[in-house]
């Protein structure tokens, strides 16, 4: 997933950490855009890559109500 998606976080677009002390929101974990309780896989498609912090904040709503939050966040470039 980090090949295909970079070092980005999927919801805000900031630098994730991939080393060092786990359970601090900038540390780097698995999404699933479709949740499993809602349908969702773990097919690479469904997944992507966010900060702890970003995946909290997704809790499990359905992948178009992520794809809404991702889009109103202002994301760098």
């Amino acid at each position: 997933m980090r090949q295909r998606d970079g070092d980005n976080c999927w919801l805000c677009g900031n630098k994730m950490r991939f080393g060092g002390i786990p359970n601090i929101g900038k540390v780097a974990t698995v999404e699933h855009l479709q949740p499993l309780s809602k349908g969702g896989t773990w097919a690479m498609e469904n997944l992507a890559l966010c900060h702890l912090g970003c995946n909290r904040h997704m809790r499990d709503f359905d992948r178009a109500h992520k794809e809404m939050m991702r889009a109103s966040r202002c994301r760098p470039k």
